[in-house]
């Protein structure tokens, strides 16, 4: 049973295998032939495009053609453009060396013409600097000759003067100022300042006191009013007004031997007497003494501070309260003072062996050794120059600066007073004369006293006026003395008084017919 059922089952079995097997084929061919119909249709798109791509193609061909037949043409005309710059070209290469050429010989020519241009303005300099140098020596032999005249019209002026003939001394006076000045000469010239002094009447004598002079001072910084003390125990205030002196005796007492004043911005006047009386007269108030203690022979007062006065004896100082006017204290000294100044605003003196002494304080004192031998009589300094000043007691002053030391030798007698302002030093001497020393900052330069007057008696003092254009001294007769020390107030007033111009003859003799005439009293109105 199995059996049939199994043959009849098989035959159907295997007609579906076939079936199966035959629909599988089909659709394989089936799918074969769309693949190749697929095929088909994208070789014919391919072809359609390749038909378009060689229709491309035979266009751009023919564009190539056309491009390249433009290129061709652009070529030759390029190459015709080329001939015709080679040929541009080289007719600039030509003419660009025709025009180096030419620059070449330009700068030559040039060179040529700058060559001769420095030569021509080397010899103009050379004839400039010949001629600036014979105007040089011209104007350095005018300037000698015109100072040399300047000199030798003083001495003149000097001659007529002692003749009587003021009006011409008065003249020949000034036009040695004149052409000293203007030539640059040395108007401190002894010739040209003593005619200037003696001409212009610059110095004024007044006989004030009994006894000699021994110290001046100024009140409150004036340059009028001054105080004076003598020896004869005077204490005299004056007024200067005009050319005349107002004398006032404040004291006139022989028990007094005074020998040093000084006034304080207040106008109060302190004296001091070689007996020990410490006098004061207040400028309205009644006059003060005070006697003083362990202090002998005092000579100088010197201020330390505001307030205390440093008392100088001959082997003692003592220290004195100017507020109450009253002693402080004294100190003994082993050795004897010789001469009494200030220093870094400090009183100081010298002694009899050698050595200076500053005092500093109550307290203190600072001791150094004088630099070099002999007794010191008057000292003075300037702290503008860093200069001191050493007068000696046979007559000899030592400058010493920073470059050196340098002896100073005119007097003949003991330096009684030294006076520094800047350069100048001024010194008094017993000899009687007064004179005037320029310090110049080199040591080994030689320096000439200047003369400023003679007093035929021992100049005991000097100082100046506030102004510092006049010099007052006392000397041992009495004698108070003023003496105009600036050339230009001697020159300005001896011009405002001139009374008449020289005459042609009076110039050519004096002067010389080479110098061109000239009228001082039209200088004076065009002064004034």
């Amino acid at each position: 049973m199995e059996r049939k059922k199994i043959i009849t089952v098989l035959p159907g079995l295997v007609f579906a295998v076939v079936a199966a097997i035959g629909l599988i084929g089909w659709q394989s061919e089936h799918q074969r032939a769309s693949l190749l119909e697929e095929q088909i249709a994208e070789l014919q798109k391919q072809e359609k495009q390749s038909a378009v791509v060689r229709s491309v193609s035979k266009q751009m061909e023919e564009i190539a053609y056309q491009q390249k037949e433009i290129s061709d043409e652009q070529r030759i005309e390029a190459q015709q453009q080329t001939m015709l710059a080679n040929e541009e070209r080289q007719k600039a290469e030509t003419s660009e060396k025709m025009a180096r050429a030419s620059e070449q010989r330009a700068i030559a020519s040039e060179k040529q013409a700058q060559d001769a241009r420095l030569q021509a303005e080397d010899q103009r300099l050379q004839a400039e600097q010949q001629r600036q140098q014979a105007i040089q020596a011209k104007s350095y032999t005018d300037t000698l000759r015109y100072q040399v005249l300047g000199r030798s019209l003083g001495s003149l002026s000097l001659a007529q003067a002692q003749s009587g003939n003021e009006e011409l001394a008065e003249l020949l006076a000034y036009a040695s100022y004149h052409y000293t000045q203007r030539y640059q000469g040395d108007v401190y010239n002894p010739a040209v300042l003593q005619a200037l002094t003696e001409a212009s009447k610059s110095i004024h004598h007044w006989s004030v006191s009994n006894g000699a002079i021994t110290c001046i001072d100024f009140m409150q910084k004036s340059n009028h009013h001054l105080v004076t003390v003598s020896n004869y125990g005077e204490i005299i205030r004056h007024e200067k007004v005009g050319n005349e002196l107002k004398s006032t005796v404040l004291l006139r007492d022989s028990r007094y031997d005074f020998r040093y004043v000084q006034t304080d911005d207040e106008g109060s006047i302190y004296a001091i007497s070689r007996f020990g009386q410490f006098v004061k007269i207040p400028l309205n108030g009644l006059m003060q003494e005070a006697t003083l203690t362990g202090v002998n022979h005092p000579t100088d007062i010197q201020l330390l501070g505001d307030d205390v006065y440093v008392v100088m004896g001959e082997r003692s100082y003592c220290f004195f309260d100017k507020q109450s006017f009253k002693q402080l204290g004294v100190c003994q000294l082993d050795h004897q003072i010789s001469a009494v100044g200030r220093i870094n605003s400090h009183p100081m003196y010298f002694d009899d062996k050698g050595n200076m002494h500053e005092v500093i304080s109550l307290h203190e004192t600072k001791s150094t050794k004088v630099p070099f031998k002999g007794h010191v009589t008057a000292f003075a300094e300037s702290k503008n120059t860093h200069t001191t000043a050493y007068g000696m007691s046979d007559g000899s002053i030592y400058v010493s600066n920073p470059s050196g030391t340098r002896k100073l030798v005119s007097h003949r007698s003991r330096i009684s007073r030294l006076k520094m302002n800047g350069s100048r030093l001024y010194s008094s001497s017993y000899d009687g004369k007064m004179n005037l020393w320029m310090i110049t900052a080199n040591s080994t330069e030689k320096v000439e006293p200047i003369p400023l007057f003679n007093a035929n008696a021992w100049i005991m003092y000097f100082t100046q006026d506030a102004s510092k254009q006049h010099i007052w001294t006392g000397d041992q007769k009495g004698t108070l003395t003023e003496t105009t020390i600036s050339i230009p107030s001697m020159a300005n007033k001896l011009k405002d008084e001139l009374k008449r111009d020289m005459t042609k003859e009076e110039w050519n003799y004096y002067i010389g017919q080479t110098v061109p005439y000239e009228s001082f009293l039209q200088e004076k109105k065009g002064g004034q």
